[in-house]
């Protein structure tokens, strides 16, 4: 189960890394390194009419991942928690002799999962899909680093270039926050928020078919696993037999603490956010206890010592996200200045976990992915090339009154291409739709407009790059090319 939920949470963190690449995109789109104090305005009022195409794409992105997540989600809390009730099933028919009783924790799984939906999609969701910056996380990320780079950039206080890169860089570094904001006044990121739902909830699913499960069995009582370092609510009664039912219910037994006296239910609490403890089935005179009950305070100073191990596997997680996007921008002090981060950083979790016999590395914990993939045009696969857009415009030398006989020249000196090998162009177009990215233009009544470069070699053995531009009807659901020509600049 733990398995399919890391698979969850690098979709949102490859989601965060997607929004980014986008807002850099953007900015670099802007050719932003000839900006100065005179002309920083008009680039700032040209970056801001961007936002609507940022919102657009990353609405996009937040549906494609959305669609993938709630399979993957489906999968981990239904599929898995039917497999938990039938190996726990066949585990109470063992212990109690009651092979007539059928469990069916149907409403109970449909529950977890309506609520992980409504979750992801009241916080993380709606903190990307609004048009208003003030509430999506992408967007206020986008106008702050456009804003601050202009007042910086007025003041004198940096090049424009160095504001960008500064101002991206702290974006990175804090991650997109989401509209929640906890009782301390910080607002959740995105990342943490979605990893937060998401183990909360295979460790609920868990749990609650188990506990659920046992009570179709009449079995109250449970054997609560113990760890060496515990949160202060499970401390007192890890390793311990447990109620699973409150003081009031008639199969309370007294003999036993409940864990509904350690904040069951709560978040902070036993079987809350984060908590690691599972309960087992427990029937006095069956079967026996095999956990034992730690120091109570021993444990929860071993438990802050164990966040002090988790907040520098955060730190490393970050480490790496910030050398991804160091490289992505060429610069070698950043590189160079991450990775000692990141050496100091693994440095310190080898000693924390040398100086601490119950710590132990786990890797997979200080993982990140940091690749991010192209921004492909949706639903180029099924792209249209009109041939005439060629035999009768780019690649025609007699259509002077359009001016494609000027684009025609350039074809046939850059290229080779000319009427008699057409053909061969369009294929390449074709196959380049779908491996090079494309650049959101304007979403207007005419529809939703395209540009991708791509470079492409020429029968005469050239290889330079060709402009091309789509619009996707939003009548018929065409997307069809408009515009393509040989771009001035040799490289795409």
């Amino acid at each position: 189960m733990q398995d399919k939920a890391d698979d969850i949470n690098n979709l949102y963190s490859n989601l965060q890394n997607e929004i980014f690449n986008r807002i850099i995109f953007y900015l670099r789109d802007s050719n932003y390194k000839n900006v100065g104090k005179d002309n920083v305005l008009s680039w700032q009022i040209e970056q801001l009419s961007k936002m609507g195409m940022l919102n657009s794409d990353v609405v996009k992105m937040l549906s494609q991942v959305t669609g993938v997540a709630e399979k993957k989600i489906k999968s981990m809390i239904v599929d898995d928690g039917i497999t938990i009730q039938d190996e726990m099933t066949a585990q109470l028919v063992g212990m109690t002799h009651k092979s007539n009783v059928k469990p069916d924790n149907e409403q109970l799984l449909n529950g977890l999962l309506q609520q992980t939906y409504s979750n992801l999609n009241n916080v993380v969701n709606q903190s990307l899909i609004s048009r208003n910056a003030e509430d999506n996380g992408a967007l206020r990320a986008y106008q702050d680093i456009v804003n601050k780079s202009t007042v910086e950039t007025i003041t004198g206080l940096k090049t424009h270039e160095q504001a960008i890169l500064d101002n991206v860089q702290k974006w990175v570094d804090s991650g997109l926050k989401t509209n929640l904001v906890d009782k301390a006044g910080h607002r959740w990121s995105l990342e943490g928020y979605s990893r937060m739902v998401i183990n909360s909830t295979a460790h609920s699913t868990f749990n609650q078919v188990r506990m659920s499960t046992m009570s179709e069995f009449e079995v109250t009582l449970a054997s609560m696993s113990s760890h060496a370092a515990s949160r202060p609510a499970c401390a007192p009664i890890q390793g311990m037999i447990v109620n699973t039912v409150p003081r009031t219910d008639k199969h309370f037994n007294p003999r036993y603490p409940t864990i509904y006296d350690h904040g069951y239910g709560y978040a902070w609490g036993t079987q809350g956010a984060n908590c690691k403890h599972e309960l087992y089935p427990y029937i006095e005179g069956v079967n026996t206890n095999p956990f034992h009950h730690p120091d109570t305070k021993k444990a929860i100073k071993n438990g802050k010592i164990q966040q002090k191990q988790r907040g520098l596997e955060r730190l490393v997680r970050q480490d790496k996200k910030m050398i991804a996007y160091a490289k992505s921008q060429d610069d070698e002090f950043g590189v160079s200045h991450y990775k000692s981060l990141l050496s100091g950083h693994r440095a310190k979790i080898r000693e924390i976990v040398k100086d601490h016999d119950f710590l132990h590395r786990d890797y997979s914990r200080e993982k990140v992915i940091t690749k991010v993939d192209k921004y492909i045009m949706p639903d180029a696969k099924n792209a249209v090339f009109h041939k005439e857009k060629l035999t009768k415009y780019a690649l025609d030398p007699t259509a002077i009154e359009s001016g494609g006989a000027s684009k025609a020249k350039v074809f046939q000196s850059a290229l080779g291409y000319n009427l008699n090998n057409y053909t061969d162009l369009m294929d390449k177009v074709y196959n380049g739709v779908t491996k090079y990215e494309a650049i959101p233009q304007n979403d207007t009544e005419h529809g939703q407009k395209y540009r991708i470069n791509m470079p492409i070699k020429g029968p005469n053995g050239n290889t330079r790059s060709v402009r091309t531009a789509w619009i996707k009807d939003p009548n018929s659901g065409e997307l069809r090319l408009t515009s393509i020509f040989v771009n001035h600049r040799k490289k795409g």
